[in-house]
């Protein structure tokens, strides 16, 4: 299924293996392509290629399809953009499925919030012409010289972090106090590994509308969703 959101071009895949192919393989063929370097490098998204396994979301198919039976219900009856209703839906699956639902009933709302900031900033920059995109050495001039890219480059960066850490580390606490559920997160808080791969993933995830289409989890949540 091919659709557009926001001028951005979306294909939803009906088929894990198909998902895998164009991800794993072909993907490769484009990797040398000319980066984004306003979000990339000024606001510091690029730390946002990670991969922890297909099949991760797949244990939590309970979640998934407790928000998505009532968001395909509801649709019939929006009348023009539908984008709040998958967007609501969406962003809840996402939070419960990566740190769980200790931290969606704490932070939900929260962290919705910090999303559509971020997804507003991140889709208005992607429509604008940046010099630095061009002059990829100008993003190490000093942040004090009179520059849009820079002043805007500030703002993206501290919400990027913001997303980038800070559910994490909320997780981490829940861990700490016990009172963590289940979810990628602590499944990998409890064996203690990869952490800071997997930090990064759900933090990727977290924020998985920008330019993370190309990952593992996304790829694997829009399958689980069309199965």
């Amino acid at each position: 299924m091919y659709f557009n959101v926001l001028g951005t071009d979306m294909i939803i895949i009906h088929s894990l293996q198909v998902a895998k192919d164009l991800m794993e393989k072909r993907g490769a063929i484009h990797s040398g392509r000319p980066g984004d370097v306003m979000n990339y490098y000024v606001m510091g998204w690029d730390w946002n290629v990670r991969g922890i396994g297909q099949t991760e979301v797949a244990q939590h198919e309970v979640v998934i399809v407790e928000e998505t039976q009532p968001m395909l219900e509801g649709l019939p009856s929006v009348q023009g953009d539908p984008w709040d209703v998958f967007q609501a839906h969406v962003g809840a699956v996402v939070i419960r499925v990566t740190y769980g639902d200790s931290i969606y009933k704490e932070h939900g709302k929260e962290m919705k919030d910090l999303n559509h900031e971020t997804l507003d900033l991140v889709t208005w920059v992607s429509t604008q012409f940046w010099l630095v995109n061009f002059i990829p050495w100008l993003r190490f001039l000093p942040d004090w010289l009179p520059l849009s890219f820079k002043k805007i480059g500030n703002k993206g960066l501290e919400l990027q972090k913001r997303m980038h850490f800070w559910p994490w580390q909320q997780t981490v606490d829940h861990y700490k106090r016990g009172i963590a559920v289940p979810s990628i997160a602590l499944e990998y808080l409890e064996k203690d590994e990869n952490l800071d791969t997997v930090r990064d993933a759900s933090g990727m995830m977290y924020s998985g509308t920008h330019h993370q289409w190309r990952n593992y989890i996304p790829s694997d949540l829009g399958c689980s969703w069309y199965r």
